[in-house]
């Protein structure tokens, strides 16, 4: 396939468009890396590949977005990409939601490759955010692109919008945007205004994202040992893809970078190594600088606590291990992940968890403690209703408060409760069991589901107990696992009540593959309002 280069002077109103969307190529291979590879002295483009020059005689939206949808010829810029893959930037989940955590990507996420940049002729900062977004989202045949202050600002973007520049992005939730870092965002409102319910207008900054460069991906499996191990610098692929060279002096070294899928290291200053040559942390990964085709390169990958102590080294900050920290850390690790913590977006369910978690007799406890004040002055019992509200005992075994199956099916429904319930045995927030009732001795213990055998032990008297429940009645009862214990006792499980616990339910719902039982139950909470309300 041919490689066209479209040419138009540098000072047209539409050459950063053109430039930063089909690429740019010297008249001739650079004289230095000819004679540093040995390669043919006045080597041209032309003799080794199928090369075309075309003189842009109409520029515009709808030239500009025909070469790059051609199929009949390549750009430079996707020929610089040859034999390498473009990794494109992470998108939001189709159903969306408030973000459990603040997304600094939130936006960048939503919109993804819809972007426009609206830049004044000779802009070099706008040529480089329109470079640096295409980049991103993997050099597509559409947007992002960029569009001169001076052309027909309404034209151009209805053209584009009815050929479809624009992506599918998110279920229902497609946006495209404007943006500048010459062009004031108040003058591009009303560009956006009049170009449909489509567009909107965001700053550079809330779109602008770190891209991976292309490069040539391997899936070999790495075993470490001790936070170590030892992988080859090319694979057989790249072998047959780029060949050797004779020539040590001349061998072709890459960069070399591993990382895991889906946990990328976070940008770090005391991660990084010191020198741009050393082998250390970066862009989100191990990399390692000079890669040969048959080199074995050593790898290490931080544990999770030395990269916690890397960011806040960063900011100034000493970080230390506190039992509030582990207990929130092993409580996210029964609930695998943050996305997952929207089951618990709840106040109903969080003050259940804290209710599971005290000593029987607390609500007693607490009633005669507000019996007792009503004698105080009005002042001086708002200060006691605020101890009371912060008094907590954890419980012991025996102690330890139980909540059915029916008492959450009345909080969240029959459908909901049964999901609900599901996942949080599955888990391990949840222990399900019954207790035990010993006729002998009179001694009641409460046992889990796995030590209810054929005849239980009496933790009273040591015998058998023959028939520990009613005839023809298993009542089960669940209890707070320890982990739940242990955050609610470092006070670790908070809840947000700016939170909408009602999309909350939509989110577990897609989380955990549910989306026909829990969605449905949100979604007639809010048409027919049955649902108990859960935020106050």
């Amino acid at each position: 396939m041919p490689v066209t280069l479209a040419r138009l002077p540098q000072n047209h109103e539409w050459f950063i468009a053109y430039a930063t969307a089909l690429g740019m190529w010297p008249d001739s291979p650079d004289e230095h890396l000819v004679e540093r590879y040995q390669y043919r002295q006045g080597l041209r483009w032309e003799d080794v590949l199928s090369i075309q020059v075309e003189e842009i005689t109409t520029p515009g939206p709808a030239d500009l977005l025909r070469r790059l949808r051609s199929r009949k010829s390549t750009t430079p810029a996707m020929m610089s990409m040859a034999l390498l893959g473009i990794s494109r930037a992470a998108r939001s989940g189709s159903i969306q939601g408030p973000p459990l955590l603040p997304n600094p990507e939130e936006t960048a996420q939503q919109i993804g490759p819809n972007i426009v940049v609206v830049y004044e002729p000779g802009s070099v900062e706008d040529l480089a955010l329109i470079w640096n977004l295409r980049m991103a989202n993997g050099l597509p045949d559409g947007f992002p692109l960029g569009l001169p202050r001076t052309a027909d600002l309404g034209s151009a973007l209805k053209h584009w919008q009815d050929e479809f520049a624009f992506q599918m992005w998110t279920l229902g939730h497609d946006r495209c945007a404007l943006t500048s870092t010459t062009v004031p965002l108040e003058a591009l409102r009303s560009v956006a205004d009049a170009a449909g319910p489509l567009w909107s207008v965001v700053a550079p900054d809330e779109v602008l994202r770190d891209s991976d460069r292309a490069s040539r991906r391997s899936l070999d499996i790495a075993d470490f040992v001790d936070g170590e191990a030892t992988v080859a610098g090319w694979d057989p692929s790249d072998r047959d893809a780029l060949g050797r060279r004779r020539s040590r002096m001349h061998e072709f070294v890459g960069i070399g970078r591993f990382g895991l899928r889906d946990r990328r290291i976070p940008p770090s200053r005391s991660l990084e190594p010191e020198y741009s040559f050393a082998a250390g942390f970066r862009g989100g990964g191990f990399e390692f600088p000079e890669s040969r085709s048959d080199s074995l390169t050593s790898i290490r990958w931080p544990a999770g606590w030395m990269v916690i102590e890397a960011l806040a080294l960063d900011r100034g900050l000493k970080a230390q291990r506190s039992s509030a920290g582990l207990a929130a850390a092993a409580l996210l690790e029964r609930v695998g992940s943050i996305a997952g913590l929207s089951a618990l977006r709840s106040e109903r369910l969080i003050e259940l968890l804290y209710r599971l978690s005290e000593r029987s007799g607390m609500t007693w406890f607490r009633s005669k403690l507000r019996e007792m004040g009503t004698a105080m002055k009005t002042e001086d019992q708002q200060l006691l209703q605020e101890a009371i509200a912060g008094l907590h005992f954890s419980a012991t075994n025996e102690e330890q408060q139980e909540t059915t199956f029916s008492a959450l099916v009345q909080m969240l429904g029959r459908k909901g409760g049964e999901a609900w319930l599901g996942w949080a045995e599955e888990r391990e927030l949840l222990i399900r069991g019954a207790k035990v009732h010993c006729a002998h001795c009179g001694a009641r213990s409460w046992r889990t589901i796995e030590e209810l055998g054929p005849a239980p032990v009496c933790r009273g008297c040591g015998r058998e107990i023959a028939s520990p429940f009613p005839p023809g009645e298993l009542p089960f009862a669940y209890r707070a696992s320890q982990a739940v214990l242990q955050a609610v006792e470092h006070d670790a499980l908070v809840f947000d009540r700016n939170v909408n616990a009602r999309q909350a339910l939509l989110d577990f719902g897609a989380e955990t593959g549910q989306i026909d039982q829990l969605g449905d139950v949100a979604l007639q909470s809010v048409q027919r309002d049955r649902l108990p309300r859960w935020d106050r």
